[in-house]
């Protein structure tokens, strides 16, 4: 039996298991097995309706900092779990490597109804230098999705919005992607001034919701407020920086709001929770403050402990790291950078973590960083 049928038998037990009752085959695996089981089932090929092969070559086309095992996960969760009923929401789309994943995957969804669409937001503008943006667009220049006289129009202009709409206008799915400019503002004071403010369209209803935007601890919660009206319960949040050790910010705001999330599958970075119950933006901004400087170093200290106990309960290596580099991080962003750095450190010497050394060492040079001021040295 090959991986792909393996895969396919055991997400028909699962969905056998979910008639009635949603909940039923996580709580018969449990929390410690479910959300790595589930991950690991959707990063394979191929398990989608009607899927075959022709997608993972596809999906893995366009230059992305997402993983392949990333989207592989996106596609299939979009074919196979995502209930289709209401729109989907994707913050950081840059190139569209994750936005084609999620929209081919929801092109297949047999459930997906005609007015579900996927509302992708990204600023399209100033990620890279003409000359790099070049040398990350080769693949598509070497497969013949860009044509040559698109370089002058990369060297005219560091905006790409118009390369964005010429990656993915010719292809299938691309009548799903409502593409719109949406800037995240990374300070409380940005929000008086920043041009093309991320800003919803009146009457948007979500049941998905991709966050790979959220490159700052206020423009996360910037974002969570703005969509906190338009998120349903039973909704999923799909976090793909909640394993990214400089991102602190992301798992800390799923820790304050625990009651508010359920983990359900993670792959590599991204991590995927079902809402519980609808975002209550005073209970946000009460528990959530503006800045991490607010929440101090004894209660940082508090919330990864908790998150480190529940990872070593469950025998989770990869997030075990994952907490204690982002505890680190968050150390270092509010000035604690010698505790930072000796808890680094202390990794280093850890046996369970040796496969993670490379990180490690990464994290002991830069183990996060300031909107404004950059990267953060230890």
């Amino acid at each position: 039996m090959t991986n792909g049928s393996v895969a396919e038998h055991l997400l028909d037990f699962r969905n056998s298991c979910y008639s009635g009752c949603e909940s039923k085959f996580e709580d018969l695996l449990g929390q410690d097995i479910y959300p790595r089981l589930l991950g690991r089932l959707l990063s394979q090929f191929a398990i989608a309706p009607n899927s075959g092969k022709k997608y993972e070559k596809f999906i893995d086309e366009i230059p992305t900092e997402t993983t392949i095992g990333e989207r592989k996960f996106l596609f299939n969760f979009f074919a196979q779990i995502w209930k289709g009923h209401y729109q989907v929401l994707e913050i950081g789309s840059f190139l569209g490597g994750s936005t084609r994943a999620i929209a081919s995957g929801m092109q297949v969804n047999p459930n997906r109804l005609d007015r579900s669409k996927l509302h992708t937001f990204d600023k399209f503008e100033n990620y890279y230098n003409p000359d790099r943006l070049l040398s990350f667009l080769a693949p598509l220049f070497e497969n013949g999705s860009l044509k040559e006289e698109v370089c002058e129009q990369i060297k005219r202009s560091s905006d790409f919005l118009d390369i964005f709409r010429l990656i993915h206008q010719e292809h299938e799915y691309y009548p799903l992607i409502k593409q719109k400019r949406g800037v995240l503002p990374d300070q409380v004071e940005d929000t008086a001034n920043l041009e093309n403010i991320f800003k919803l369209p009146p009457g948007l209803m979500l049941d998905a919701v991709f966050v790979d935007g959220c490159k700052s601890w206020y423009g996360t919660k910037y974002f969570m407020r703005e969509i906190s009206a338009c998120v349903l319960p039973g909704s999923y949040f799909i976090f793909q920086d909640y394993g990214a050790f400089t991102c602190f910010w992301i798992p800390v705001l799923v820790a304050m709001m625990q009651d508010y999330f359920k983990l359900v599958a993670y792959v590599d970075n991204t991590y995927t929770f079902r809402l519980t119950k609808h975002l209550d933006v005073q209970e946000m901004d009460q528990r959530f403050p503006d800045t991490p400087e607010l929440v101090g170093k004894s209660n940082f200290d508090l919330i990864f402990s908790e998150m480190l106990k529940t990872a070593m309960d469950w025998n989770d290596t990869f997030t075990l790291v994952n907490y204690h580099l982002q505890h680190a991080a968050a150390l270092a962003y509010i000035g604690e950078r010698t505790e930072a750095r000796s808890k680094i450190v202390e990794l280093l010497k850890r046996p369970e973590f040796s496969k993670y050394r490379s990180w490690i060492l990464m994290s002991l040079n830069v183990p996060t960083y300031r909107p404004v001021e950059g990267n953060i040295y230890l």
